[in-house]
């Protein structure tokens, strides 16, 4: 094109282009995202077992990965259900924001049509309602947050007591 090729296929160079960096976008994407979870199970390991094995930065971080490498799978499955669980909390917070904003955002849309202005009394609650919102989804943050990290600490300590064998109860008949 620059050296004075045709114009008219300029869109479907562009076009080439786009789709050609998606094509290796998103299989990127989708990686980034698997070592993501994976890099920041390994973390969180390695915090607890700083924080509560006294184990120096290195240390940490290799107990932090001996403990990811031994339970993979239910490190992930937890991963993926605490995953879940912050999604379907964080929908009911955007419905419960809904419910609550919705009824004065459309009185204030509906006010607005007048020539004497917004009505006072839907700015008020629609203000009110916003900051009762703001400090609903603070509260509900918290409690998730302190909820994520107790499952994480608990699931770290389980993960390092050896495996204890079955014990079978003795019978009378010896």
């Amino acid at each position: 094109l620059a050296q004075g090729g045709d114009f008219d296929q300029a869109p479907e160079v562009m076009m080439g282009g786009i789709f050609g960096m998606l094509c290796l976008l998103i299989p990127l994407a989708c990686v980034g995202w698997i070592w993501g979870i994976l890099s920041s199970i390994l973390s969180t390991f390695g915090r607890r077992a700083v924080m509560l094995n006294g184990a120096g930065a290195i240390d940490g971080f290799r107990q932090g990965w001996a403990v990811f490498r031994a339970n993979l799978g239910n490190s992930i499955v937890m991963a993926i259900i605490l995953f879940v669980l912050n999604f379907v909390i964080g929908i009911a917070l955007v419905l419960a924001a809904l419910a609550l904003l919705a009824p004065a955002f459309f009185a204030l849309i509906a006010t607005s049509g007048n020539n004497s202005g917004f009505e006072p009394a839907s700015i008020a609650v629609l203000i009110v309602g916003g900051l009762a919102f703001m400090v609903l989804s603070v509260i509900v943050q918290s409690i998730l947050t302190t909820l994520n990290s107790a499952v994480w600490t608990l699931s770290y300590r389980q993960f390092m007591q050896p495996p204890q064998a079955p014990t079978i109860a003795p019978t009378p008949f010896g």
